[in-house]
């Protein structure tokens, strides 16, 4: 997976992660706890193909970092409008964004 923000192939960041929770629940990551995808008891098996992954010829943001960031935190992007765009913590990071992170 390439690490904590990596991904492979065409892939935004986070393709290789998934999160269980205590109650045996599976989301996307701990911060999609409401678009769960399964429980273990259904097996991770069964799980894995639902949990959500997108594509970065999905996403509506377009820069000279997209390779490198892979688009950043999907849920920062949401909970900033738009699941699909920008993620603004990794935007200022790689200097794309010099202007301050607005607060959610």
């Amino acid at each position: 997976g390439g690490g904590f923000y990596g991904s492979s192939g065409a892939w935004t960041c986070g393709a290789h992660l998934a999160a269980v929770m205590a109650d045996g629940t599976v989301d996307k990551c701990g911060y999609f706890t409401e678009r769960r995808s399964g429980t273990l008891d259904e097996g991770l098996a069964a799980v894995w193909p639902r949990i959500p992954r997108w594509r970065l010829e999905e996403l509506s943001c377009s820069c000279p970092q997209l390779a490198a960031c892979r688009g950043g935190c999907r849920f920062r992007a949401l909970a900033h409008g738009d699941l699909l765009g920008p993620d603004p913590a990794m935007c200022r990071l790689r200097g794309v964004r010099t202007a301050p992170i607005p607060p959610l």
